[in-house]
């Protein structure tokens, strides 16, 4: 499956693992995406992200989201 928009797919996933009552999510990793996930960080709407290389050419971003 292609993401033609990375930012509205990185949003989307976070709002449904949130309303999933999950603590962690991924997404693909752009540098739009790490400042956006920056500022989410700063603003307490995430508890912290982390940058993850899983094979050649595939990262992904690691969301931990805040516990309700």
């Amino acid at each position: 499956m292609a993401f033609n928009d990375l930012l509205s797919d990185m949003l989307a996933r976070i709002k449904n693992a949130h309303n999933a009552n999950k603590t962690f999510t991924s997404c693909n990793k752009s540098k739009l995406n790490l400042n956006v996930l920056s500022v989410l960080k700063d603003e307490g709407y995430i508890r912290d992200f982390q940058d993850n290389f899983l094979v050649v050419y595939l990262y992904l971003l690691l969301i931990s989201l805040p516990l309700l």
